[in-house]
Order: C-alpha cells, then sequence, then structure tokens
C-alpha cells in the first residue's frame, strides 16, 4: 500500500449529503495517523467536494454520490459506503464524540425518587417508589444508537423500518444492504447490543461503553423532575416530545427530532424502548439504596422508555418492561453509557 494513502473519511457531523467532512486518515508503514482539517485542502465547487492531502486527490461528487481516487486507479463507490467503510477506530471517534463531543453529555452524580407514586395515573405495581443515589457522573447518549451507526460497526442493519418508505430522501443502501440512517436501530436483543458493544470496547479509543443501569437509566431520564413525565404531568405534551401511538404513524422517526429534557437527552419517551443492563426482578425494594444494579441473576432483561406504538401511560419515565436476552422487537434499540478507561 503505498505512502500517503488516504484509507477513510470521517465525518465531522452526522448529515444527510456526507459533504463535509472533518477527519480523513492516512496509513503509512501499518501506522496510523490522525489529521485535523487543517492538514488537507479543501474545495467546493458546484456541488462537488475535492480534499487533497500528500499528493493524493479525493473528488466526491455530491450528486452522483460517487468516489473516484485519481493516481491511475478508480473507485466507484458511494460516499456512504466511504463512510461506512471506516476502520474501527474511526467509527469510534465518530460514534463517542471524537467528532463531536455533543453526541455523550455528562450526568452528575445525585439523589432522586425512583418509580412512580401509586396515585400517578398509569402506574403499574412495579413501580414502588424508592430513595436512589447515584454515587458517580456518567456519560449517556444524546440519542438512540442509529442504524447508520449499527452499520458502521456490525456491518448490518437488523431494522424493520429500513426502507425508503420509512425515511424518504434519507434512504440510502449500500451493498444492497438498506438503512433509514438516522432512525434508531431496532430489532436488536439484549445479546444483540452486547455484541455490539463487545466490539467498541475492542478499539480502545479510551473509553469503555456499557448499557446504562436501569437508575442510571431513569435518572437520566427525570433530568430532576419527578412527574410522570420528564416534561411534567400533562399527557398533551408528549406530541412535542415524542413518538408515540398517536403521532408515530407506525414508525420509527429519524432521532432528535422531539424536544430533549433537561440534560439534553432525546426519545426517552417514545421512538423505542431501550435495552438496560439489569436483570428484571419485580417491584422494587422499598429501601433507599445506592448504585443499584438489579438482581444477580434471572431469564428477563429490563427494557426502558416509550415506544412509537405506545400510548401515553406506557411513556412515563417510570415505566418498565422486560423480555428475554435474545428477544428482538421492532419497538426496542438502546443507547449507552461511557466512562473514561482506567490505563493499566
Amino acid at each position: 500500500m503505498q505512502s500517503g494513502l488516504l484509507k477513510n473519511a470521517a465525518q465531522k457531523h452526522v448529515n444527510r449529503n456526507f459533504e463535509n467532512f472533518s477527519g480523513l486518515r492516512e496509513t503509512e508503514g501499518g501506522r496510523r495517523m490522525h489529521h485535523s482539517k487543517a492538514d488537507f485542502e479543501f474545495s467546493t465547487e458546484q456541488g462537488n467536494t475535492t480534499i487533497k492531502a500528500g499528493g493524493e486527490t479525493l473528488l466526491i461528487d455530491s450528486h452522483k454520490l460517487c468516489m473516484q481516487r485519481f493516481r491511475g486507479r478508480r473507485m466507484k463507490v458511494s460516499v456512504l459506503a466511504v463512510v461506512l467503510s471506516l476502520s474501527l477506530l474511526t467509527t469510534i471517534q465518530a460514534l463517542a464524540g471524537g467528532i463531536n463531543n455533543a453526541l455523550f453529555v455528562k450526568i452528575p452524580h445525585g439523589t432522586f425518587q425512583m418509580g412512580s407514586p401509586a396515585g400517578e395515573d398509569g402506574h403499574f405495581e412495579n413501580e414502588g417508589l424508592h430513595t436512589v443515589t447515584i454515587s458517580h457522573d456518567f456519560e449517556i447518549g444524546v440519542y438512540d444508537v442509529t442504524q447508520r451507526q449499527w452499520f458502521q460497526v456490525m456491518g448490518n442493519n437488523p431494522s424493520y423500518f429500513s426502507s425508503q418508505r420509512y425515511c424518504g430522501s434519507d434512504f440510502v443502501s449500500v451493498n444492497g444492504i438498506g438503512l433509514c440512517p438516522n432512525n434508531p436501530v431496532e430489532q436488536v436483543s439484549w445479546n444483540d447490543a452486547q455484541s455490539f458493544i463487545q466490539k467498541l470496547n475492542q478499539a480502545g479509543d479510551g473509553y469503555t461503553y456499557r448499557l446504562p443501569t436501569e437508575a442510571e437509566w431513569e435518572y437520566a431520564a427525570r433530568a430532576g423532575s419527578q412527574t410522570a413525565y420528564y416534561f411534567g404531568n400533562d399527557e398533551n405534551l408528549l406530541d412535542a416530545n415524542a413518538w408515540y401511538a398517536e403521532n408515530a404513524g407506525s414508525q420509527t422517526h429519524p432521532v432528535g427530532l422531539k424536544t430533549a429534557n433537561a440534560f439534553g437527552l432525546y426519545d426517552l419517551a417514545g421512538n423505542v424502548f431501550q435495552w438496560v443492563q439489569d436483570y428484571y426482578g419485580g417491584n422494587y425494594a422499598s429501601a433507599s439504596v445506592t448504585d443499584p444494579v438489579g438482581p444477580s441473576s434471572g431469564t428477563i432483561r429490563v427494557f426502558r422508555g416509550g415506544g412509537w406504538a405506545y400510548y401515553p401511560q406506557f411513556c412515563r419515565s417510570a415505566v418498565r418492561f422486560g423480555d428475554t436476552p435474545e428477544t428482538r422487537t421492532y419497538d426496542a434499540g438502546f443507547r449507552l453509557v461511557r466512562t473514561k478507561s482506567v490505563d493499566p
């Protein structure tokens, strides 16, 4: 492989036209090198973006969505295919905030009332109100993991809502695999989420990834609220805050289109349910607890949040559901928590 080969490109933001690149990767003697936008020459004319570095040129034709490398060799692949063929480390950086730190939010430690009072409209018996302390700060994904992100890491797309009818002009196809790239990935089991996380952690980007605990999820979702929803008790406000049965049109939607909670997190009351780490153990104990992680064993894993097919009482912050870790449904996905890795 020639020195200076422009092997991969990373997006500055998750966007629709793939025209704004902020990071490129060269390979030289097997050693990966990182570059900032300042290391490259960028120009755009009549919808085409040209990127020059190390004596090579990439021409991004944003109308035909094709890429050509000029030095006697031509590759006919879509811009999206280029973006999605990133090395795993570049993928982790794009997903985890190497390009956009806003993709994860730091949640401060604190104490809250987990569950719901018996008088709350829609209250279930497994939501017993009790005091929980989260003793540590943690970072949680602003959005659910998307179909694009899943494809970048796993090379497939299990999602039901992955054809053009569900995302219009956002739709792309890579090697025959359809993507609604900004919609949340779904039809992924708890076990599938663990496989995704394992690949992320193998990349060694300085962070360790996992699912949130059930307590972390609810603490982040409530963002200081003690009402039925993070925006209050009025279910009529759901339309502005969540994709649910009365406005979703029986499908998922791109993440981040509804109003965020006070921590800046999106889609916690609708779109897709989200797997968490815990086993399901029935109703909570009434005693105060610190950093609970659920039962030590079981057959059911918990998922939280609302979904596109569900009515308001099932989109409350306290609602708990569960299923076997092998179960895949088209209304369940996940979001990530990350912590800074400790050097050995």
